[in-house]
Order: structure tokens, then C-alpha cells, then sequence
């Protein structure tokens, strides 16, 4: 009897971990995996544009982090010339922002701090659909594995003027998203290239070489 019900246990146990994983897979994003774990480290993956390796320096990812952080003296002077109510030791969540490039191969990491109650990725590259994905780390996940492929666009100038220019210049001009100045500098740096690019005049088509006459 001691047999079986040991046996019985062990299949409960296993039915309610397979639920469970099932349950927290559920809250990610279509196309992920994770590994168990205590709490959420890291989301990965490899990152393909339009089905062929990223160029380097040129495909990027935004993270931003909603973190929890206490409210200091300037902040709380700073809000409170705007007409807003926070109070300096007060907790509240804010965004921090991150540039990550990922490697030749398309490989990229984010690392996931304890403080952080969500992250939003977005998926960049010229001559092609942004992307976006939503995480939110929780107990019982640990890495998440998340591969994409970014799908190319015939309207890359619209896309880039309504959406990521203003997009990743906010992330340079507003201080609240807290980038470093070496990224600042780096997507500064992508944005007056992919400027040029744009409103460089057409190249000229040379005319077909006249056939000669039989």
C-alpha cells in the first residue's frame, strides 16, 4: 500500500508541475521558451532579418525596463515644478532604457535585474517591420529564450519617420529613460546615418548600351 501511494504522490506532483509549467508558459510570447528557475535572469535568442544574419552595428534592440526605485530629493523637486506629487523615499516604478546590438550571428542577451517588474523589447532594423515583445519576469521562470525574424518592408521611409525616428530620438532627449551617454552617442550616430540614407537624391540609371544594328 506504502508503495502505491508513494507512486500516487509522485504522479500528483509531476500532473501539478506540468500544469504549472503549462500555466507560466502561457504569459510569454508566442514563439518562447524558458528554462526553470527561481526568478527571471535573462531573455535570449538569435535574431534574423528577413531570414539571413543581421548586419552588425546596424539591427539593434531597445530594452526598457520598468524598474522599481525610490523616489530622491531632486526627483521629487523636479516633479513637483511640473505639478507633480511625489515625495523624496517614496517606491515607485520608472523606465530605464538600454541599447543592445546583437553579435555577428544574431545572438543577443538581455540581462533581467531583480528591481525589474517588466521589460519591453523592440526589434530594429533598417528596411524592415519593427518588432515587439512583452515580458514580465515571475517566479518559476528563469532564461527565456525568444528567436525572431524581422520581416522586410517596401515602405522602410514611412515606417522609419513615423515611428522609429521619433521612438529612439525620445530615448535620447528625455531623461527620464536614464541612457548612458555611449549609447546616446551610438543610436545618435544610427540616426543621422539612417538620415542620409534617406534623403540621399536617387543614384542616376545609366541607359542600356544602344544594340547594334544587324
Amino acid at each position: 500500500m506504502k508503495t502505491k501511494s508513494k507512486g500516487l504522490s509522485a504522479r500528483i506532483r509531476a500532473a501539478w508541475v506540468g500544469v504549472l509549467l503549462v500555466g507560466l508558459s502561457g504569459c510569454l510570447p508566442n514563439n518562447a521558451t524558458f528554462d526553470a528557475g527561481f526568478s527571471t535572469t535573462q531573455v535570449d535568442g538569435t535574431l534574423t532579418v528577413g531570414g539571413t544574419l543581421p548586419d552588425q552595428g546596424e539591427t539593434l534592440i531597445v530594452a526598457i525596463y520598468q524598474q522599481y526605485r525610490f523616489v530622491n530629493l531632486e526627483d521629487a523637486q523636479e516633479t513637483s515644478r511640473t505639478g507633480g506629487n511625489l515625495e523624496a523615499g517614496e517606491k515607485v516604478t520608472a523606465p530605464i532604457a538600454d541599447i543592445i546590438w546583437p553579435d555577428e550571428d544574431g545572438r543577443y542577451r538581455v540581462e533581467v535585474p531583480t528591481n525589474t517588474v517588466g521589460l519591453e523589447l523592440y526589434f530594429i532594423a533598417p528596411g524592415h517591420l519593427s518588432d515587439q515583445a512583452r515580458f514580465r519576469p515571475q517566479i518559476g521562470v528563469g532564461a527565456i529564450h525568444y528567436p525572431l525574424t524581422l520581416t522586410a518592408i517596401p515602405d522602410w521611409r514611412n515606417h522609419f519617420y513615423t515611428f522609429v525616428d521619433p521612438f529612439l530620438a525620445s530615448l535620447i532627449t528625455e531623461k527620464r529613460y536614464h541612457l548612458g551617454e555611449l549609447d546616446q552617442k551610438r543610436l545618435g550616430d544610427w540616426l543621422e546615418r539612417e538620415h542620409k540614407r534617406l534623403e540621399a537624391p536617387p543614384k542616376p540609371t545609366k541607359p542600356s548600351p544602344a544594340k547594334p544594328g544587324k
